[in-house]
């Protein structure tokens, strides 16, 4: 997911949606600013574009970005609880390659 944006209303805050970037970890944790665009393509490897006024270079990048990508599988760890969080990061040994992912999954336990 991207979100592409022209140059933001007087008045708004831009960085707002970093304060609820962290994980939660249990639903006693979440608020209302977890469910909020920004942080959800945040947390899912997406890419906030702008602001700026020229939102067709920002949609060409994105489709460009798109066209890159490859899949990772694994098998999880045995949950020991119901909704246990594990943080996921992807790693490369390549100068100037950044990884989006997931941040992170829960797993429920085997019946």
């Amino acid at each position: 997911m991207y979100s592409v944006s022209q140059i933001r209303a007087s008045g708004a805050n831009p960085i707002l949606y970093q304060h609820f970037l962290n994980p939660v970890i249990t639903y006693r944790d979440a608020e209302r600013g977890n469910l909020g665009l920004k942080v959800l393509l945040t947390q899912t490897g997406g890419k906030i574009m702008g602001p700026g006024n020229d939102l067709i270079s920002q949609m060409n990048w994105c489709v460009e970005d798109a066209s890159r990508f490859y899949h990772i599988s694994f098998d999880p760890p045995t949950a020991k609880h119901a909704d246990e969080f594990h943080e996921l990061k992807g790693v490369v040994d390549r100068p100037g390659v950044v990884v989006r992912t997931n941040m992170g999954y829960y797993n429920e336990p085997v019946n």
